[in-house]
């Protein structure tokens, strides 16, 4: 199995929940990806590393992680592309981490050259709005990205920005933040993502108790 091939592996069992098996494979692949030192391995390497790390609970390893990405990246050529290939993963790992300042300076540095480059950092900034509390600017940010998301065809990253969307709709009140979240939770079901569809689970469930509420105020 190639380089690349590990590392996909990787991602597919975190977003399934497997995170000790996802981990063990990370703890292979990342000593190679830097003896081999190609951006075109390093980069994606060291941000699903640091999304496993901080996912397993590793918040110190998945800190030197983010920072061995800002080294590596550098001046380097090319860096700033591969750097946007996996913004989004990265700015998630650093606000989960409460490094938003770290976040916002992977973001500015990301190269916005390429449909997923621009995609994946739009996600980023709305991730990041979402932290600041700009909630209709992120829920804004996550509708569009969905939208990018879809018509490019990736599914988890689709599913994620709505997930987003409907938990800032949520938290504003909004009712169309029900949709959002029962059309994410529909594609998290399909992935097999269990972490976020407990996420969405989660959330709808929150909106069922509001609308309950309500109702039980009203009456």
């Amino acid at each position: 199995m190639s380089e690349m091939a590990h590392q996909i592996k990787a991602k597919v069992l975190l977003w399934r929940g497997e995170v000790d098996a996802a981990r063990m494979l990370a703890r292979e692949f990342l000593p190679r990806a830097r003896a081999i030192d190609d951006l075109q391995l390093l980069v994606p390497a060291l941000a699903v590393a640091a999304a496993v790390a901080e996912a397993a609970g590793e918040h110190t390893a998945a800190r030197g992680l983010v920072e061995e990405v800002q080294r590596v990246v550098g001046d380097r050529g090319g860096g700033r592309w591969y750097l946007g290939q996996h913004v989004a993963e990265l700015v998630r790992v650093c606000v989960a981490l409460g490094e938003r300042a770290a976040a916002e300076a992977l973001a500015a540095r990301a190269n916005d050259g390429v449909a997923r480059n621009r995609h994946g950092l739009l996600t980023a900034r709305a991730v990041l709005a979402e932290a600041e509390g700009a909630l209709d600017q992120a829920a804004e940010g996550y509708d569009e990205a969905a939208a990018r998301w879809a018509d490019y065809g990736h599914q988890l990253e689709r599913a994620r920005a709505l997930l987003g969307a409907g938990r800032c709709l949520l938290s504003l009140g909004r009712p169309e933040g029900r949709l959002r979240l029962q059309h994410a939770h529909d594609a998290l079901t399909s992935l097999n993502a269990k972490p976020l569809l407990a996420e969405a689970d989660a959330a709808l469930g929150n909106t069922t108790a509001l609308r309950d509420n309500r109702r039980g105020s009203s009456g």
